[in-house]
């Protein structure tokens, strides 16, 4: 009886330790943000000029709308899908402040392949999914299938704070060729802007449909497609400042 005791002992012991060991490792997928906080090149793919430089951009948003876009490059996600590496990064940094959740992650996955833009709540309206997918295909992905790591990161994150900017109504100090990205913004505007248009028709051709005992039933057509949990961090400066993820978001193989 001694023996089986001792050996359920040993044996929940082992269990534990292996648990422990599992715990950590999967804590430790997720490093802290690195002092410049805005370019976290973890993988070592961004060429110093451009880390610089979006280190200045990032940091000039910062101090003129208070929103925080963070880009992010690691060598593997492991078992994570890409959008859920990136939300956890939102939600352990504090992306944003928690009064507007005005943040955004862009993460470059290098041996999947694979990179995301997720958004808090409080840019959703301004960079729906269809949006930050556009970003991706034009922006970033031709120049990441090429390898050029930097160029791509470099202009998803300058299209991503244009529309930030222009949704606050504030002039950059810095202009990164924004008409493109304009010009992209206004034909996604463009787009939404559809289904108001067939409403009102249908409205005008039906107003009276009321009187006659019919109904006119007008569905939700807009919001974001990935809406994940609610995320909290803390911190100030050049650090996050609370804000919260799910809002939605894109993502894309190159």
């Amino acid at each position: 009886m001694k023996k089986i005791i001792s050996m359920i002992v040993l044996l929940a012991a082992a269990v534990w330790l292996a648990a422990g060991s599992v715990v950590c490792s999967f804590a430790a997928d997720f490093p802290k943000p690195q002092t410049g906080f805005f370019v976290n090149d973890f993988a070592d793919v961004i060429d110093a000029g451009t880390e610089d430089e979006l280190m200045s951009i990032g940091a000039s948003l910062y101090k003129q709308t208070t929103a925080q876009v963070a880009v992010v490059t690691v060598d593997t996600i492991g078992d994570y899908s890409v959008e859920e590496y990136a939300l956890e990064l939102g939600r352990s940094w504090g992306v944003g402040t928690e009064k507007s959740n005005n943040g955004v992650v862009i993460l470059l996955a290098v041996s999947e392949r694979q990179v995301t833009i997720q958004v808090g709540y409080g840019l959703e309206g301004c960079l729906p999914d269809g949006k930050t997918g556009r970003i991706l295909d034009e922006f970033a992905v031709p120049y990441l299938s090429e390898d050029d790591f930097s160029t791509g990161l470099a202009e998803a994150y300058k299209a991503v704070v244009t529309v930030i900017y222009e949704e606050y109504g504030v002039t950059p100090e810095i202009e990164y060729g924004a008409e493109n990205y304009a010009q992209s913004s206004q034909s996604d505007y463009l787009g939404m802007a559809a289904p108001v248009i067939i409403i009102l028709i249908l409205i005008l051709l039906f107003g009276g449909g009321r009187r006659r005992g019919r109904h006119i039933f007008i569905g939700p057509f807009f919001g974001g497609g990935f809406h994940g949990g609610s995320f909290r961090g803390g911190g100030g400066g050049f650090s996050g400042g609370g804000g919260s993820f799910g809002g939605g978001g894109a993502s894309r193989g190159f």
